[in-house]
């Protein structure tokens, strides 16, 4: 920690757009190792907490500050050598095994409590800052395992660079555990010497990879994102900080349930042969994300609990007046919004070193009457063909008039929340399927288990990360308790998805 703090320099890291929306949230996660071999030498202590401390160097605004100027303008993170903030990091002991955990297919309710409660929205901690990084390890009962949270601030990077930060420290941990068994120094380690991974902060270099020409946004997305409102003008007045403790304050009155499922592969490939030979689908190169987007869509619509009290009633009909798609007495359509990784769309692999948000919000329109039907192969082919062209249409002119709108408006990532807020018909997927968290190894073998915590936002699922053994998926669903009641009855879903915890 004494060598980051005496060499890192001044510097400013300029956010954009797209860092904005998911700049009141945090990034956390859960990583469980075991030790298969009972080596005395299992992920050492000093050699963790040395090499984390090593890995900042080259992700220095893990350890800066979070501000903007008054108006929502200029959101920037700056690192001051003389007023760091240092990313809090613990290490505590546990007597629970490892193999306890294992045999409850490591559900939340086995965690030890001190880190059961993550949180989810940046918020400040006791000295008034905004943490941008957490690091939690708990050292398990024997030394049989470990569980490693990390909570990263989703202003400095997105679900690829957490990993690719991740994957930095365990390379740089393999690095010091090497020359320590070869009674070497590990004073000439530096962060840039010791991983071969290739990383970009600068938000630039994002602008660089976009095309001069743009191409105009779908309706549903254009109407929320270029109009202001008054929920999202007032919050952009706010302070990072006093955003986070309203949100956050928010966030208390929600009592989502989560659960993990599992579709195995078998079921994915059947499901996936019969949308493919659907006339919905017809050339159009059907996903395995764009059948469980479908399904999970439908189901949820189907088991959203549409009754709510008279007061709700008023109190949801007044507040989304302020929302522009909201107005008018026609009936409100379904909301799915789609989490875009713009990466892979601009048709130039260097981006996959961007280590900042490159997550675009595909907001799509859906009929009620159709989610409401039966879930068969025809309605699944037609929202999965929808999912699919959607994606297939957010191109680098899409991305580009994606973050023209945002430079231009200061409220921009706000409207986007103002929506999550106040239409209860909405729902978001996320695909992080391909995220190479299973391949992070600080030297004492990968992870045998990698979740998200219990509680997040409702109306969110997400497939997670998989390994090649699994042969399948898993996904993260979260809605409202009322509406898990019905989707742990729901017949289509119950047969083809397994409850894990």
């Amino acid at each position: 920690m004494e060598h980051f703090k005496e060499t890192v320099k001044p510097q400013t890291l300029l956010l954009n757009c797209l860092d904005g929306y998911p700049a009141y949230c945090t990034i956390p996660l859960y990583l469980y190792y075991g030790n298969a071999d009972n080596s005395s030498q299992f992920m050492p202590q000093a050699l963790l907490k040395d090499s984390f401390f090593i890995a900042l160097e080259e992700f220095p605004f893990l350890a800066g500050h979070l501000r903007m100027k008054s108006g929502g303008t200029n959101a920037h993170i700056e690192v001051e050598p003389n007023n760091l903030n240092i990313p809090e990091y613990s290490e505590i002991d546990s007597d629970i095994h490892f193999s306890n955990l294992q045999a409850s297919k490591f559900c939340w309710g086995a965690l030890p409590n001190e880190i059961a409660h993550p949180p989810y929205i940046a918020r400040s901690d006791k000295s008034d800052i905004i943490k941008l990084a957490r690091i939690s390890i708990v050292r398990l009962k024997d030394n049989s395992g470990l569980i490693l949270l990390v909570n990263i601030s989703h202003a400095v990077v997105d679900a690829h660079g957490c990993c690719a930060f991740l994957k930095h420290w365990a390379q740089i941990c393999r690095k010091l555990a090497s020359k320590a068994s070869d009674n070497e120094s590990s004073n000439s380690i530096n962060s840039s010497s010791s991983s071969d991974i290739s990383i970009q902060h600068e938000r630039n270099y994002l602008q660089s990879m976009l095309p001069e020409k743009e191409q105009p946004l779908d309706q549903t997305t254009s109407t929320i994102l270029e109009n202001k409102t008054l929920t999202s003008s007032l919050l952009s007045k706010l302070s990072p900080r006093k955003r986070g403790a309203i949100l956050d304050c928010g966030a208390a009155f929600i009592s989502p349930e989560s659960h993990i499922f599992y579709l195995s592969c078998q079921t994915l490939s059947a499901l996936k042969k019969a949308a493919s030979a659907n006339s919905a689908t017809t050339d159009l190169r059907i996903s395995d994300n764009d059948i469980i987007t479908a399904i999970l869509s439908m189901v949820f619509i189907q088991c959203s609990n549409s009754q709510t009290t008279k007061l709700k009633q008023k109190i949801s009909s007044g507040l989304s007046k302020c929302l522009p798609f909201s107005k008018g007495s026609t009936p409100k359509p379904y909301l799915l919004s789609i989490a875009v990784d713009c990466r892979f769309r601009l048709g130039n692999p260097e981006m996959t070193k961007y280590t900042g948000n490159c997550i675009i919000t595909r907001v799509l329109s859906l009929s009620q009457q159709q989610l409401l039907s039966a879930i068969d192969e025809n309605t699944i082919a037609a929202c999965a063909a929808y999912v699919r062209r959607s994606v297939n249409d957010t191109n680098s002119r899409y991305v580009r008039r994606y973050v023209s709108i945002g430079e231009s408006a200061p409220d921009f990532f706000l409207r986007l929340i103002a929506y999550m807020i106040y239409v209860p018909t909405r729902f978001c997927v996320s695909n992080q399927a391909r995220m190479d968290y299973y391949n992070i190894d600080f030297g004492s073998g990968f992870p045998v288990w990698i979740s998200p915590p219990k509680v997040y936002v409702p109306g969110y699922a997400s497939v997670l990360p998989t390994r090649t053994s699994d042969g399948g998926c898993y996904v993260y669903l979260s809605v409202k308790k009322d509406a898990m009641a019905r989707v742990l009855q729901h017949t289509f879903w119950q047969s083809i998805a397994e409850l894990v915890y």
